[in-house]
């Protein structure tokens, strides 16, 4: 992992946010997903990208997760 990408996954923030946040929002599970899922959105794979997109949108937070 370059020194870039490891500034870019920082879960120590990353945890920090979550346990400082008071409700999930949109803003929220997208950063938690450019900062933790480093493979989103995944070349080639449209249709798993849209349905987790779907999902943020309907704040179907656990489902967008998983």
């Amino acid at each position: 992992m370059t020194t870039a990408a490891l500034r870019h996954y920082d879960p120590p923030s990353l945890g920090n946010r979550l346990r400082n946040a008071q409700v999930m929002t949109q803003p929220l599970m997208l950063e938690i997903i450019d900062k933790a899922c480093r493979h989103f959105p995944s070349l080639g794979q449209i249709e798993p990208t849209a349905r987790v997109t779907r999902l943020i949108e309907a704040e179907a937070w656990a489902d967008a997760a998983h």
